[in-house]
């Protein structure tokens, strides 16, 4: 990834060269391109710091202050000093939007670019290293990803779903209840950003129910039943709470409720589970302390057929 930055930075290095015949660029923020151009970094960030003593609104070194710190990043995290890179994506960040609020109109395009870069850099190496289990480190790269760009709440919100996962892990078993209380952290603080968001308070009523705070669960998933009640995820969600709480009459309800969806559609791929469900449900419906045979006698009819 640093090559192909480098090969994009000597075609900017040309266009410096240009702009600064035009009498456009500061001496410094020009001796920074070059020593970016050497991968001189730490030299680029001194230099354009040394030139703010006597210009501080020019767009252009700010924004090869965003270059110059997202390099620095890169290089920290290849020394896998994450408190560096972590820092030097932040100090990009608002250097990038500093070029940007001075000249949107030549950099807004190019600052996105920049930033996006960097983003998904970091996204990419959290994707490889979640998908071979490697959770410390692809949190690590999450949260970098987050500094890059704190726009978006995304890797907060997948740092969450990765630590719901990992309790469910025998690996992870004594960590359980630590693990679920992180994740309700980091859904809290996405959904101070969107509190709407559907998927993000499943999420949320998931790790309540975990953690055993049924009642706080229930309260959400009656709230989202209210909106979504044709979603067949919610309702077994529902359900399965509901079994924990030893409700196994609003359980088998909602079962039957799943299994009239399934059937409605004209997916078939979502029928494999419904007599098992069908069965389940006659089974507590039929059992001495629900005693709703009526209902046990046509679910049970329905599993035959």
């Amino acid at each position: 990834m640093t090559q192909v930055r480098i090969i994009l930075l000597a075609g900017l290095l040309v266009l410096a060269g240009l702009s600064g015949m035009a009498g456009c660029r500061s001496a410094h923020t020009t001796s920074a391109i070059l020593y970016i151009d050497e991968q001189n970094y730490d030299k680029a960030v001194q230099v354009i710091h040394e030139g703010f003593e006597f210009r501080d609104d020019e767009p252009d070194a700010f924004y090869y202050l965003g270059e110059a710190y997202s390099h620095l990043a890169e290089e920290a995290v290849e020394n896998d000093d994450y408190f560096e890179a972590s820092k030097n994506y932040q100090a990009a960040y608002a250097a990038y939007g500093r070029a940007d609020s001075l000249d949107p109109g030549e950099f807004t395009d190019k600052v996105e670019q920049a930033v996006i870069y960097n983003y998904n850099n970091r996204v990419r190496q959290a994707k490889l290293d979640w998908d071979e289990d490697y959770f410390e480190q692809a949190e690590g790269h999450m949260r970098l990803a987050y500094a890059a760009l704190p726009d978006s709440m995304t890797p907060i919100k997948n740092i969450a779903r990765m630590k719901m996962q990992m309790s469910q892990d025998e690996r992870y078993l004594e960590n359980k209840e630590e693990l679920l209380l992180e994740a309700l952290t980091l859904l809290d603080q996405v959904l101070l950003q969107n509190p709407e968001a559907y998927d993000l308070q499943l999420n949320k009523a998931n790790v309540l129910a975990a953690l055993g705070r049924n009642d706080e669960a229930k309260q959400i998933f009656d709230t989202l039943l209210a909106e979504h009640g044709d979603d067949t995820g919610l309702l077994i969600d529902i359900a399965n709470l509901a079994i924990d709480d030893g409700d196994y009459s609003r359980a088998a309800d909602f079962y039957v409720q799943v299994v009239d969806l399934n059937e409605a559609d004209t997916d078939a791929n979502n029928d494999a589970d419904n007599k098992g469900m069908l069965v389940s449900a006659g089974t507590w419906y039929s059992s001495p302390n629900i005693g709703r045979f009526d209902d046990a006698i046509v679910v049970l009819d329905r599993a035959a057929d």
